[in-house]
């Protein structure tokens, strides 16, 4: 009975200064959240998008497939150096550079789109 009464009291000790901690660190302002979720739904979808070109690939390696996605897989790091840029963007030059990797995207995916083709 006793043990559990200690294995409550530090759980809840451990629990207190955990939320301690938490309320210590200086919360992100609205503005700095809607920037961390853009990003984080921009790397998400670049690693997707990437990913299924890979495995597109994977299943055709033929050198004339290869060749047709070059000019896909330059634009696809073209847009990896862009977001890159925008992780690191201060407030003043996030919205430019959000721009610039909108464009680089959609300019991606064309490129896939007409390495599908042929």
């Amino acid at each position: 009975m006793k043990n559990h009464r200690l294995i409550l009291l530090l759980l809840g000790l451990t629990s207190g200064a955990l939320i301690a901690a938490d309320q210590k660190a200086s919360p992100l302002s609205p503005y700095e959240q809607a920037v961390q979720s853009y990003v984080d739904a921009a790397t998400d979808q670049l690693r997707t998008i990437r990913a299924e070109v890979d495995a597109e690939l994977g299943t055709a390696p033929t050198e004339e497939t290869k060749k047709r996605f070059e000019p896909a897989y330059a634009k696809l790091d073209q847009t990896d150096r862009v977001l890159a840029a925008l992780k690191k963007a201060g407030p003043a030059d996030f919205d430019r550079i959000k721009l610039r990797f909108e464009h680089t995207r959609a300019d991606a995916v064309k490129a896939i789109e007409a390495a599908r083709k042929g």
